[in-house]
């Protein structure tokens, strides 16, 4: 019965999954110059000597303890150097920032907000943090609303309990920018340079302030994608079945660009290796690539490519592979705090408010532990 069910699925998809044009980037909301995708538009990206060096910025938090309106983290930011193909030591900033945040519903002048408490694991640390006061959020705030009815509104609690982490990214990169990084250097963020969410454009706005001052090459590139064509294709799916009439190796190409204040950014889609079955999408400032000449812009894609080559993940750039994975909070860190913290906390008045919150919204987990005790049942 199963198998006759799927086989009747796969022919259902079939049906549906017949071939469409590919059709132009969609972005719908800021408005965008957006380009043509056609083989004419791909550009080769060629072997270019340079001595510019190559940051790449990366953060990753994970929950200590959770419950009704209550988030216990623990976040850290990382970063590395690479000069040619030699991976380098900071002179000025620890590669590494870890701290605890603390986000838990309040009330302000009777109106429900979210706020955020963070702890720097070393004071040295906290230069490199957002402002505690950039981290109060409204129960009314649009960019942590994922769903809303006439009766019910929806709040994605795990962003607002991600958002110290998210600026102390940013914040981090500044300082980069202002302590460590010369003109003319590249900065790569894990992401794009689009700002989302309340009071990100502080850290950002100064971040790409610092860089044009200092001559830094501001870019992000990004792991996922969800941005179609005007036919309804992935974008980055149709780039990559135009890229097949294309002989380049290695190639961009400029999808579209946007100067609105919460997204400036030339937008490109790059292949970065000859073997590499993956292609990403890639943004650089738009106001610095207004002013780059082709020799620039070569440089700066040719040392992506040469951070590019690693076999585990040919195509994707190595110091975001290394930023990933020391960044990274595991579970089994997770698991030690945790018993740290659930210890401290049977000291204290709140222990029994704070468990309460937490079996408030945790009898999910009770019903997988179940599950799994009675074998799945």
């Amino acid at each position: 019965m199963f198998v006759e069910a799927i086989r009747k699925l796969i022919e259902k998809l079939s049906e549906r999954m017949s071939y469409v044009e590919v059709g132009k980037p969609y972005f719908a909301h800021p408005p965008y110059k957006v380009y043509e995708i056609n083989p004419s538009c791909f550009n080769p990206i060629k072997r270019l000597e340079s001595d510019r060096r190559i940051f790449f910025v990366d953060g990753g938090n994970n929950s200590i303890l959770e419950g009704a309106g209550v988030s216990i983290q623990y976040n850290r930011v990382y970063f590395n150097i690479f000069n040619g193909g030699l991976r380098v030591n900071p002179v000025r900033i620890p590669e590494g920032i870890d701290f605890l945040s603390a986000s838990i519903n309040v009330l302000r002048d009777e109106q429900p907000f979210f706020e955020t408490i963070i702890l720097p694991l070393n004071e040295s640390f906290k230069n490199y943090l957002p402002t505690e006061s950039d981290l109060l959020f409204s129960f009314k705030d649009r960019s942590i609303i994922v769903g809303s009815s006439e009766t019910e509104v929806t709040i994605d609690f795990s962003r607002v309990s991600s958002m110290a982490r998210r600026f102390a990214e940013l914040q981090l990169a500044y300082h980069l920018v202002k302590e460590e990084m010369a003109e003319g250097d590249i900065l790569v963020l894990d992401r794009t340079l689009q700002t989302s969410y309340t009071n990100e454009s502080k850290y950002s706005d100064k971040l790409f302030e610092a860089a044009n001052n200092k001559g830094v090459i501001v870019s992000g590139l990004s792991k996922t994608n969800r941005v179609f064509t005007t036919t309804g294709m992935a974008l980055l799916e149709a780039v990559q079945l135009t890229a097949k009439e294309v002989e380049y190796d290695r190639w961009y190409i400029l999808l579209a660009e946007s100067s609105t204040k919460d997204h400036n950014a030339a937008i490109f889609a790059v292949k970065l290796n000859p073997i590499s079955e993956y292609v990403f999408r890639y943004e650089i400032l738009g106001e610095q690539y207004s002013k780059m000449s082709d020799r620039d812009l070569g440089e700066v894609l040719w040392k992506l490519c040469e951070n590019s080559s690693d076999l585990c993940f040919p195509g994707y750039p190595y110091g975001l592979i290394s930023v990933d994975r020391f960044a990274r909070v595991r579970f089994n860190e997770i698991e030690a705090y945790k018993t740290i913290l659930i210890s401290e906390l049977s000291k204290t008045d709140i222990f029994e408010k704070i468990i309460s919150r937490v079996k408030s919204a945790n009898a999910h987990e009770v019903l997988d532990n179940l599950a799994s005790e009675f074998g799945g049942v």
